[in-house]
């Protein structure tokens, strides 16, 4: 899988329709493999999205620290969302 997969290999599929999951920390790791271990590994999400269908939209929910899978989720991103934590939005300026 690491240089032939798909995003398709990483979806888990659930009892609820029209919603389906790719965990970033699973325990077989594929998610993690599929970006880390090729050159292109932080442009595959963005590609793989492109070509996905069936979905009207796409939520990317990563693990809270800096790496690759955080940057293939940036680079895929239409829009995004971070939370902060509430002692640094009590540091910003009001």
């Amino acid at each position: 899988m690491l240089q032939t997969g798909s995003l398709d290999d990483c979806i888990s599929q659930t009892t609820i329709k029209g919603s389906d999951f790719v965990y970033s920390n699973e325990p077989e790791g594929k998610l993690q493999n599929w970006i880390m271990q090729t050159p292109d590994g932080r442009f595959r999400i963005k590609r793989a999205l492109t070509n996905l269908r069936g979905y009207d939209f796409v939520i990317i929910d990563t693990q809270g620290a800096v790496g690759g899978l955080q940057d293939a989720a940036v680079i895929a991103a239409d829009e995004l969302l971070s939370p902060i934590w509430s002692f640094w939005a009590s540091k910003l300026p009001r």
